[in-house]
């Protein structure tokens, strides 16, 4: 779960230049390691624990040539 404090400054630009605003600002933050990852889909399918490390780090390196390759067509 997520939780969030109500926080306040005085806004340095813009239209409200001088006002004070306030905003959500996250107050705590659960992180899932990939080690929680990889233990939940082993227990959630018949996967064994090296199938999934495994499948993660292609699935990584997808993800990755992905980017690149968007990233080269953006900047031709």
């Amino acid at each position: 779960m997520m939780e969030f404090e109500i926080d306040s400054r005085v806004q340095p630009i813009g239209k409200r230049e001088g006002q004070t605003v306030y905003f959500a600002k996250l107050k705590t933050q659960q992180k899932l390691t990939n080690e929680m990852v990889i233990e939940r889909i082993v227990r959630e399918t018949s996967l064994s624990e090296g199938d999934v490390k495994n499948a993660l780090v292609s699935l990584s390196n997808i993800v990755c040539d992905a980017l690149k390759l968007e990233l080269s067509n953006h900047y031709k």
